[in-house]
């Protein structure tokens, strides 16, 4: 919960991605070229983090950061996204995603 006063905190998404056989490398290329450039111009972008599973095939890991939870609600509906997003979506057959609060960090 936010005290008055304080400062939004930092929230993370985290999506898990089932990358389409074959299409792993396309995928990394996409998130780095293309993907990430978008998301880095919007206000509020603290970062992005893509893992690879190192034992399952085609499972990779994105950690999205954002200053505050508006601005990762802006992010999503952004023209940007919403033109990425069927790319991206071509790339695999399905997405876990989680949403977190940044409540201590190290």
């Amino acid at each position: 919960m936010k005290r008055s006063g304080a400062p939004a905190r930092m929230v993370e998404r985290h999506v898990t991605f089932r990358v389409l056989p074959d299409r792993g490398a396309e995928f990394e290329g996409f998130v780095i070229d293309r993907y990430t450039p978008a998301m880095a111009t919007q206000p509020g972008f603290a970062g992005l983090r893509l893992l690879r599973e190192s034992d399952t095939s085609g499972r990779y890991h994105m950690v999205i950061r954002f200053h505050s939870r508006e601005e990762s609600d802006l992010w999503r509906s952004s023209d940007s996204h919403k033109y990425l997003s069927p790319s991206l979506k071509a790339l695999h057959l399905g997405t876990e995603v989680v949403d977190y609060v940044v409540t201590h960090e190290t």
